[in-house]
């Protein structure tokens, strides 16, 4: 039986912003950063996946997280800066934190990023 599905609900705010775009990383995008970690976090403790690394980039964040059968999932965001950027995350198993290539990609959206990572986390491909 899985859990109920982790709220994104601090995130809808960020749907139809226009983030600033600038050569530094700016409030906005700082602010929207702590909110999208706090969900992955939530996300991976109603789910018993821990995350192994988080990366943030310029203004996008991604992640791996690691389930209890030592398997990853590598979590790609877009830059949020394009319009609908909550439309297009890219998912996929991969061998470890250091995995930057990862197996096939999977496409999803932020409403079922969490059903995405589970699938995937099941069947390990």
């Amino acid at each position: 039986e899985e859990n109920a599905m982790t709220s994104t609900y601090t995130l809808e705010p960020f749907k139809y912003c226009s983030f600033e775009s600038a050569s530094y990383r700016t409030e906005e995008f700082a602010l929207f950063d702590r909110k999208y970690c706090s969900f992955v976090r939530r996300m991976c403790k109603n789910n018993g996946w821990e995350v192994a690394r988080c990366t943030h980039g310029h203004f996008e964040t991604s992640f791996v997280l690691r389930n209890d059968n030592g398997t990853y999932v590598n979590i790609l965001g877009n830059d949020v800066r394009s319009f609908n950027w909550y439309k297009r995350f890219c998912v996929r198993i991969c061998d470890g934190p250091n995995d930057y290539r990862g197996k096939t990609n999977t496409w999803c959206a932020l409403e079922t990023l969490e059903e995405t990572i589970q699938r995937l986390f099941r069947s390990g491909n």
